[in-house]
Order: C-alpha cells, then sequence, then structure tokens
C-alpha cells in the first residue's frame, strides 16, 4: 500500500490510504510519504462502539460472503492496544466519523475539499 501510495503521489494524483492503521508505528511510515511527495495530509476517523463493531462482524460471518476475510472467531482479531481505537497521532486536519449513525457522504466530501484547501495554504 505504501509503496503504490509513493507512486500514485509521485504522479501527482490525490491519494486514498485505508487499511486498519497501528498508532504509534503507522504514523512514520505516512508522514515519509507526506513529506518525499510534497502532500497534503488528511485524516478520517471512522468509528463506532466495539459492541457494534462486533455485531457487523457476526452479520458479515453469518452471511457467508467472505468465508476467507471474516473469521468466525473474534480472537482471530487478537489486536493489540495500539491497533485501529483512536485515530493516528498526525500533524493534519481530523475529521471523526460516528458510523452507529447515517454518514453524510457529501459532508464529508465537502470537509476533505475544505480542510484540503486551507492544509495548502
Amino acid at each position: 500500500m505504501y509503496h503504490v501510495a509513493g507512486i500514485t503521489l509521485a504522479a501527482g494524483v490525490s491519494t486514498v490510504l485505508e487499511t486498519h492503521f497501528y498508532l504509534g508505528v503507522s504514523e512514520s511510515r505516512i508522514q515519509a510519504l507526506v513529506e518525499a511527495h510534497g502532500a497534503r495530509l488528511l485524516q478520517i476517523f471512522c468509528h463506532a462502539p466495539l459492541d457494534e463493531l462486533a455485531r457487523r462482524h457476526a452479520a458479515r460471518v453469518a452471511s457467508g460472503l467472505r468465508p476467507y476475510i471474516d473469521f468466525a472467531s473474534l480472537d482471530h482479531y487478537a489486536l493489540p492496544a495500539h491497533c485501529c481505537h483512536t485515530p493516528l497521532e498526525l500533524a493534519a486536519p481530523l475529521l471523526k466519523v460516528d458510523t452507529t449513525q447515517p454518514v453524510d457522504v457529501a459532508e464529508i466530501a465537502a470537509w476533505v475539499r475544505s480542510a484540503a484547501w486551507s492544509a495548502a495554504k
């Protein structure tokens, strides 16, 4: 992902990185990309309570649509404490999105346009 991001940023293409990032680990790799390519950085952190995430996971498992991705037991996902539960520590505009409520994608897009413009100044 970081390699491809470097290629797209070098080509002048806006790039989105989306994955489970590791707090205290991922920041340095992201910052290196920003510095190497003079990119503007924004962070959107989508969150929900752990019980809601577990409910969604159980629904995906029950659907059977992704048997090699969604393992039945959450024990498979025993993540260390620095994973996924808080935004990364980046010097960048941050938007927190509560996914327990309907998400207004147009509103998020407007925030991205506004924050990217502000970051460019």
